[in-house]
């Protein structure tokens, strides 16, 4: 009998200590996850496209552009010529954009040829709120830039040409 009384507290040790071990290792479990993320950022905002609507005797000279610098040239006789040019901007990144800032400078300054510049709306309407426009990954935006002979002035005895660079500045779309 006093063997299987020793069996029973040997068996009941053995019991504790396992229960001890289990109790342990749950006590002092630890998570641990590890991972790598990767992000792949693309910005590419650019101009795709540029089209000359030559009216009266209004003439495009030069026209070349860069990613987001065009460069016009054109020539106009007398009061109510212009040339329209339709820009076509693309976001072919992966970053959504806004419009920043807009700098339309000129060769020479001009009392007689003027310029402007509007954004088309999806409606075809025209609006002069420039900046801040959102252009969206993957999408596309257009401008009409004038360069004009202002119809209140003089005409002049012989033409006179005048080019002008237009730059677009996009930064990344701030989110809310």
């Amino acid at each position: 009998m006093e063997k299987d009384k020793k069996n029973w507290i040997i068996a009941l040790l053995f019991v504790v200590l396992i229960f001890m071990a289990i109790c342990y290792s749950i006590a002092f479990q630890k998570l641990r996850i590890n991972g790598i993320a990767k992000v792949e950022a693309n910005w590419k905002i650019k101009i795709t496209e540029i089209k000359a609507n030559e009216v009266g005797t209004g003439k495009n000279k030069h026209l070349s552009f860069t990613d987001n610098i065009a460069t016009f040239s054109v020539e106009l006789e007398k009061p109510g010529d212009y040339v329209d040019y339709i820009i076509k901007v693309e976001n072919q990144g992966n970053i959504d954009a806004q419009l920043g800032t807009v700098i339309d400078t000129t060769d020479k300054e001009s009392n007689y040829i003027k310029h402007n510049i509007v954004a088309i709306n999806v409606d075809n309407t025209e609006t002069d709120s420039l900046e801040g426009r959102v252009l969206n990954s993957g999408g596309y935006d257009y401008f009409k830039y004038r360069i004009y002979y202002n119809e209140g002035d003089e005409l002049l005895s012989a033409g006179e040409t005048v080019s002008n660079n237009l730059v677009l500045n996009y930064v990344q779309k701030k989110s809310k």
